[in-house]
């Protein structure tokens, strides 16, 4: 049951669909095409998905943007799908998110590779950037 309004993810798929499911998260203000690279060279062994999160890339925009409701759209994702448990691996603020999936739908996560950020707080440091934008 989901306690958030999710929005539909794009993404884009490298790889042999019958291979097994790797869910690939982006960092602030990143996108799926990040992954690029990555997911060709991970679609040898696994149906890659890389997904653009809320107000990132193709995907739609919302004013909610917290990692609950991220969390959600990827639970979400994952469940439109039909995918069994995956390997998500998430960058910085994807890394954050995939943390959040694997703590509240451990069945959903085979695997947790997590890159460039830990489970802790960090101080807003983009404060002046986002102002500008």
């Amino acid at each position: 049951m989901s306690l958030f309004a999710t929005v539909p993810l794009h993404f884009r798929h490298f790889g042999d669909p019958t291979k097994p499911p790797a869910v690939l998260l982006h960092g602030l203000l990143g996108a799926s095409r990040n992954w690029q690279t990555v997911a060709r060279e991970l679609g040898g062994s696994f149906s890659v998905y890389a997904l653009d999160l809320r107000n990132h890339g193709e995907s739609p925009h919302a004013e909610e943007m917290n990692y609950p409701v991220l969390a959600e759209d990827v639970r979400a994702f994952l469940a439109g799908e039909n995918l069994p448990p995956v390997h998500l691996l998430g960058h910085s603020m994807g890394g954050k998110t995939a943390m959040a999936v694997a703590v509240r739908w451990p069945e959903a996560v085979a695997d947790l590779p997590v890159v460039a950020i830990a489970p802790k707080a960090y101080s807003s440091h983009h404060r002046e950037e986002f102002a500008a934008m």
